[in-house]
Protein backbone atom coordinates (compact mmCIF):
# COMPACT_ATOMS: atom_id res chain seq x y z
CA UNK A 1 0.00 0.00 0.00
CA UNK A 2 1.13 3.44 -1.26
CA UNK A 3 1.20 6.18 1.17
CA UNK A 4 -0.32 9.22 -0.29
CA UNK A 5 2.88 11.28 -0.50
CA UNK A 6 4.36 8.14 -2.70
CA UNK A 7 0.55 7.92 -4.56
CA UNK A 8 1.66 11.78 -5.28
CA UNK A 9 5.08 11.19 -6.48
CA UNK A 10 4.04 8.49 -8.56
CA UNK A 11 1.14 10.33 -10.24
CA UNK A 12 4.06 13.17 -11.06
CA UNK A 13 6.47 10.84 -11.96
CA UNK A 14 4.19 9.22 -14.81
CA UNK A 15 2.25 12.73 -15.44
CA UNK A 16 6.09 13.58 -16.25
CA UNK A 17 6.64 11.16 -18.55
CA UNK A 18 3.33 11.34 -20.54
CA UNK A 19 3.77 15.43 -20.92
CA UNK A 20 7.29 14.58 -22.45
CA UNK A 21 6.40 11.94 -24.89
CA UNK A 22 3.45 14.56 -26.24
CA UNK A 23 6.10 17.42 -26.34
CA UNK A 24 6.34 19.29 -23.61
CA UNK A 25 8.99 20.72 -22.05
CA UNK A 26 8.96 20.55 -17.99
CA UNK A 27 10.14 23.48 -16.71
CA UNK A 28 9.70 22.93 -13.13
CA UNK A 29 8.30 19.95 -11.03
CA UNK A 30 7.19 20.40 -7.40
CA UNK A 31 7.65 24.18 -7.30
CA UNK A 32 7.07 25.77 -4.04
CA UNK A 33 7.17 29.50 -2.43
CA UNK A 34 5.48 30.92 0.56
CA UNK A 35 1.71 30.74 -1.61
CA UNK A 36 2.47 26.98 -1.98
CA UNK A 37 3.17 24.97 -4.53
CA UNK A 38 2.64 23.75 -8.33
CA UNK A 39 3.00 20.07 -9.04
CA UNK A 40 4.10 20.38 -12.74
CA UNK A 41 5.09 23.49 -15.10
CA UNK A 42 5.70 23.14 -18.89
CA UNK A 43 6.23 25.01 -21.37
CA UNK A 44 4.29 24.05 -25.32
CA UNK A 45 5.35 27.03 -27.65
CA UNK A 46 4.97 30.05 -26.26
CA UNK A 47 3.00 29.13 -23.65
CA UNK A 48 3.19 27.91 -19.90
CA UNK A 49 0.88 25.29 -18.77
CA UNK A 50 0.30 24.52 -15.04
CA UNK A 51 -0.78 21.73 -13.82
CA UNK A 52 -1.96 19.95 -10.69
CA UNK A 53 -1.93 16.06 -10.80
CA UNK A 54 -4.59 14.53 -8.79
CA UNK A 55 -4.01 10.06 -8.66
CA UNK A 56 -6.09 8.17 -7.27
CA UNK A 57 -5.88 3.81 -6.61
CA UNK A 58 -9.78 3.44 -7.32
CA UNK A 59 -12.83 5.52 -7.79
CA UNK A 60 -14.53 4.99 -4.51
CA UNK A 61 -14.62 8.89 -4.14
CA UNK A 62 -15.10 9.69 -7.63
CA UNK A 63 -12.71 10.91 -10.31
CA UNK A 64 -9.41 12.36 -9.67
CA UNK A 65 -10.04 15.33 -11.39
CA UNK A 66 -13.52 15.94 -9.44
CA UNK A 67 -11.45 17.02 -6.06
CA UNK A 68 -9.79 20.29 -7.77
CA UNK A 69 -12.43 22.82 -6.83
CA UNK A 70 -12.66 26.85 -7.09
CA UNK A 71 -10.37 27.72 -4.47
CA UNK A 72 -7.93 25.23 -5.47
CA UNK A 73 -7.93 27.14 -8.86
CA UNK A 74 -7.58 30.23 -7.35
CA UNK A 75 -4.48 29.21 -5.57
CA UNK A 76 -2.97 27.95 -8.67
CA UNK A 77 -3.53 31.39 -10.27
CA UNK A 78 -1.38 33.40 -7.51
CA UNK A 79 1.58 30.47 -7.63
CA UNK A 80 1.30 30.61 -11.27
CA UNK A 81 1.57 34.59 -10.98
CA UNK A 82 4.34 34.66 -8.94
CA UNK A 83 6.29 31.74 -11.16
CA UNK A 84 6.02 33.82 -14.05
CA UNK A 85 6.61 37.47 -12.75
CA UNK A 86 9.82 35.35 -10.61
CA UNK A 87 11.24 34.09 -13.81
CA UNK A 88 10.51 36.04 -16.18
CA UNK A 89 8.00 34.63 -18.31
CA UNK A 90 5.16 37.50 -17.68
CA UNK A 91 4.62 37.78 -21.65
CA UNK A 92 3.97 34.30 -22.22
CA UNK A 93 0.46 32.89 -22.27
CA UNK A 94 -0.71 30.85 -19.35
CA UNK A 95 -2.69 27.86 -19.13
CA UNK A 96 -4.26 26.13 -16.24
CA UNK A 97 -4.54 21.64 -16.49
CA UNK A 98 -5.30 18.88 -14.55
CA UNK A 99 -3.51 15.47 -15.11
CA UNK A 100 -6.24 12.77 -13.73
CA UNK A 101 -4.97 9.48 -13.25
CA UNK A 102 -6.75 6.35 -11.96
CA UNK A 103 -4.67 3.65 -11.15
CA UNK A 104 -7.02 1.16 -10.86
CA UNK A 105 -6.79 -0.08 -14.11
CA UNK A 106 -4.19 -2.20 -15.59
CA UNK A 107 -2.29 0.40 -17.84
CA UNK A 108 -1.06 3.68 -16.49
CA UNK A 109 -1.12 5.34 -19.73
CA UNK A 110 -4.82 4.11 -20.62
CA UNK A 111 -5.83 5.94 -17.06
CA UNK A 112 -4.10 9.63 -17.96
CA UNK A 113 -6.86 12.28 -18.29
CA UNK A 114 -5.24 15.73 -19.17
CA UNK A 115 -8.26 18.08 -18.78
CA UNK A 116 -6.85 21.54 -20.39
CA UNK A 117 -8.01 24.84 -19.65
CA UNK A 118 -9.86 24.46 -16.09
CA UNK A 119 -10.67 27.78 -15.38
CA UNK A 120 -12.10 29.20 -18.77
CA UNK A 121 -11.41 33.31 -17.19
CA UNK A 122 -7.35 32.47 -17.38
CA UNK A 123 -7.37 30.81 -20.63
CA UNK A 124 -4.88 31.84 -22.91
CA UNK A 125 -4.31 35.21 -20.43
CA UNK A 126 -0.52 36.28 -19.91
CA UNK A 127 0.19 37.15 -16.58
CA UNK A 128 0.67 40.85 -17.03
CA UNK A 129 -3.09 41.06 -17.73
CA UNK A 130 -4.08 38.95 -15.00
CA UNK A 131 -1.67 39.93 -11.93
CA UNK A 132 -3.66 43.31 -11.00
CA UNK A 133 -6.48 41.07 -9.50
CA UNK A 134 -4.43 39.95 -7.43
CA UNK A 135 -2.47 41.63 -4.56
CA UNK A 136 1.18 41.83 -5.36
CA UNK A 137 2.27 42.75 -1.81
CA UNK A 138 1.67 39.12 -0.90
CA UNK A 139 3.42 37.57 -3.95
CA UNK A 140 6.43 39.67 -3.03
CA UNK A 141 6.37 38.99 0.38
CA UNK A 142 7.01 35.24 -0.64
CA UNK A 143 10.44 35.71 -1.75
Amino acid sequence: MLSKKQLGDLGEDISEIFLVKMGYSILKRNYRCRLGEIDLIAKNKNKIIFFEVKTRTNLNFGYPEESVNNLKVLKLKKLAIFFAVSENMGDLDMQFDVISINLSGTCFFDNIKNIKNINEICNNMKASEIKENFNLIHIQNAF
